[in-house]
Order: structure tokens, then sequence, then C-alpha cells
């Protein structure tokens, strides 16, 4: 039988992501206003999308990102880490995918519509699905 072991009660809002970190001590959450989704690049930094068109890149109990990243003209929807940890990909309501290389950003052109999701292929190849 399973048990509750503890309830989080920071979020104001609806929670839209929850990851664990691949050692499974810690519980990463993104909620609606500012942070829509959360990636985790690997067991202590992570990633964070937000309303206010930015991406922060963080790491655990520090209290300021380690990197912030401009560039979205509108509401960041969805991030993801390829599976190395060193290429962070985005999302977001201008219409245009970006792959940050954590000194330079790349834009991808050819959409008319809103972007909420994008995903890196498993293999180890540097594939994105948008």
């Amino acid at each position: 039988m399973s048990e509750l072991r503890t309830s989080l009660s920071k979020h104001k809002g609806p929670i839209f992501s929850v990851k664990w970190n691949k050692k499974g001590d810690y519980l990463l959450t993104g909620s609606c206003g500012p942070t829509p989704d959360v990636g985790l690049q690997n067991n202590v930094s992570f990633a964070t999308s937000s309303t206010d068109n930015m991406i922060y890149v963080c790491k655990i109990r520090e209290t300021r990102p380690i990197k912030t990243f401009t560039g979205h003209q509108g509401e960041v929807n969805c991030v993801k880490w390829d599976p190395t940890g060193s290429l962070l990909a985005s999302c977001s309501d201008d219409i245009t995918p970006k792959v940050i290389y954590m000194v330079y950003v790349h834009d991808l052109r050819e959409h008319s519509k809103e972007i909420y999701a994008i995903r890196w292929s498993p293999n180890q190849q540097l594939v994105l699905a948008r």
C-alpha cells in the first residue's frame, strides 16, 4: 500500500511540469506563471521556461540563476536538454524554437503558430522534434 510522504504547498496555481532528477533525490516542479516548464540537465542543474520571455539555468541550492538567456519575444513554453546535457532547446509563443549552446543561441524558423512542446531524440543523435 502506498502512503503520502509529503505535500508540496509552495505553488499558487496549477502545476504544469514535474521532473525527478536521475538520482531520484530531487523533484523539480513548474507551475502556471511564471514557470510553465522545467528541464533537468543533470542531478543538480536545471533550466526553466518563463512567462517573462526568459530562460533561466539554475543549480539546486543556489539562490540566483547561473545563466539567463534572452531572445524570445513571447512566453517560453518548453525547455528540453539534449541527452548529453550540453544543448538546450526551447520553444515559445513567438513561433521560434531555439537551440542554446550555453554561449550561443540558434534560431529555427519556419513556424507560423505558437509552439508548445519540443523534444530531443533519446538515441544520442542531435535530432530535435518540435
